[in-house]
């Protein structure tokens, strides 16, 4: 493909311009995307924080700090369907050869590692929802209850 600006606008096809759009609308979704989830995940721990310093009601803070990141993901998870489907209206037009740019393709060649497939953000934020979920829900289901306490007593000291 040739760099220079009058032949780019001479190999132009019709839908150039409708995909740009698309493209425009997936990066600004993309950006709103990431600063909804960021937000809600830094109330998560902003909330968290505070339950460290005021005992009176941790457990309900740590509660509330662990829905609010399920809620981030949930979020995060309608909106990454959305972009999912700009992303995939793009790929078509581009493997249609109804376009000349291919930022998709590209993208996809670059991002896309074996790790890449593997990873992706939504299961990334899953695992470490699982992890953050553990951590922080087990000390309160475990120092609430005085049962788990005898029990793993009594499993340590059966010999």
């Amino acid at each position: 493909m040739t760099t220079n600006p009058a032949n780019l606008l001479a190999e132009s096809k019709p839908l150039d311009s409708a995909y740009l759009k698309i493209w425009e609308v997936k990066q600004e979704h993309s950006r709103t995307l990431w600063t909804v989830t960021i937000l809600f995940l830094g109330v998560s721990f902003a909330v968290l924080c505070f339950s460290f310093a005021d005992y009176s009601i941790t457990n309900v803070q740590k509660i509330v700090s662990v829905m609010l990141y399920w809620l981030a993901y949930v979020i995060f998870c309608r909106f990454y369907t959305y972009n999912s489907i700009l992303e995939a209206q793009l790929k078509r037009m581009e493997t249609e050869k109804q376009v000349t740019f291919c930022f998709e393709s590209d993208e996809n060649q670059m991002v896309k590692s074996r790790l890449g497939k593997l990873l992706t953000p939504a299961r990334m934020l899953f695992l470490y929802g699982m992890l953050y979920s553990a951590v922080v829900l087990l000390p309160v289901v475990q120092f609430s209850s005085g049962y788990f306490w005898s029990r793993f007593w009594y499993l340590l000291t059966r010999s």
